[in-house]
């Protein structure tokens, strides 16, 4: 039986991704892709074995690094293989040049599932993850954006406001990131006009039954629509903390219209994904919703993705909820929507 016993160090970024090396003619056991570090000489210490082996694999100097823990892997073939584990920021890649194994590559951690490595190198990285989580040294996105919808009149939230704001409270349990974002004024197709804005409820909503902590949400209460959710979180949030990944939280019925919104007001370099909760829409419901995404997608066909210029004058001097003098009065827009 062989018996390997090693020090490796798992380089990781604020995102979730992790440097990988590609073992080429390196690799032993049949894997493709592994970590950097190697073998504890005899009288070494495994701190000093990982910042020897760092130098002479990157022609990195290792300095700030901590270490997770030792782990003995499953039998692998005819080997015994003890590791011990140490964690580190990626540094600035320029800093770094491969000298040993064929290259090296970031990967998203929640997918190295799906390469080829030594079982007990997947075990490791699950810990891994588990720990970058745990302290808060990774999110996957930005912002968590939870999207509003009209509030009782009394100004306590819907059924499906309620779900939107739970499954929010998943994701971010799920390290989907460390921060949120409650969007909405009230909409100004509404026959009343809440006693509080939405955002205001949902963030009540969160720190009271859930103990959301209240420096982690952000409230944006200016829109009174889809487009004003969007043009207000980015010029609001967005663009002065460069935040270019979002999660949206909204209704399933509700992300057909988000996803045109969202990336025509955004543009290109930003990217969303959009969480949809399940609902309890009527027929009549999702009726008027396919008229509301046709009326949008005219109002907005002329305007490039991402131009904020356009957006901030179509808002300001047409649009019906913003606009002093609109290109159609909200009766005229709520007529229309019948036909």
């Amino acid at each position: 039986m062989n018996i390997r016993h090693a020090s490796v160090i798992v380089f990781y970024d604020k995102d979730g991704k992790v440097l990988l090396q590609e073992r080429g003619s390196h690799s032993k056991l049949g894997e493709e892709w592994g970590f950097f570090g190697g073998k504890i000489e005899e009288g070494e210490t495994p701190k000093q074995a990982i910042k020897r082996e760092i130098n002479e694999e990157l022609n990195y100097d290792l300095k700030e690094f901590e270490f997770l823990g030792k782990f003995e892997y499953p039998p692998f073939k005819d080997w015994l293989i003890t590791v011990e584990i140490f964690l580190a920021p990626l540094p600035p890649q320029k800093d770094l040049k491969v000298r040993e194994g064929k290259s090296a590559k970031l990967f998203d951690i929640r997918k190295t599932n799906e390469l080829k490595m030594v079982s007990g190198d997947h075990i490791v990285l699950k810990a891994v993850e588990n720990y970058l989580i745990k302290n808060d040294k990774i999110s996957y996105f930005d912002a968590i954006l939870v999207l509003g919808e009209l509030l009782k009149p009394d100004g306590s939230i819907s059924d499906n406001l309620r779900k939107r704001l739970d499954k929010s409270v998943e994701l971010i349990n799920e390290s989907c990131s460390h921060q949120i974002i409650v969007s909405g004024g009230y909409g100004f197709l509404a026959p009343y006009k809440p006693s509080i804005t939405e955002a205001k409820a949902m963030k009540e909503y969160l720190v009271k039954i859930h103990g959301a902590p209240e420096d982690r949400i952000l409230m944006e209460e200016e829109s009174k629509d889809t487009i004003g959710n969007a043009y207000f979180v980015k010029s609001k949030y967005l663009e002065p903390n460069e935040w270019n990944k979002i999660l949206i939280v909204t209704s399933d019925f509700h992300t057909e219209r988000v996803k045109y919104v969202f990336r025509k007001v955004l543009g290109p370099q930003y990217l969303f994904d959009i969480v949809g909760v399940e609902s309890d829409a009527s027929d009549k419901e999702l009726e008027m919703e396919k008229k509301i995404i046709g009326f949008i997608k005219k109002y907005l066909e002329d305007v490039e993705d991402g131009d904020n210029e356009a957006i901030k004058k179509l808002l300001f001097d047409r649009h019906p909820a913003y606009a002093k003098k609109p290109d159609m009065t909200k009766e005229q827009l709520l007529e229309m929507m019948k036909r």
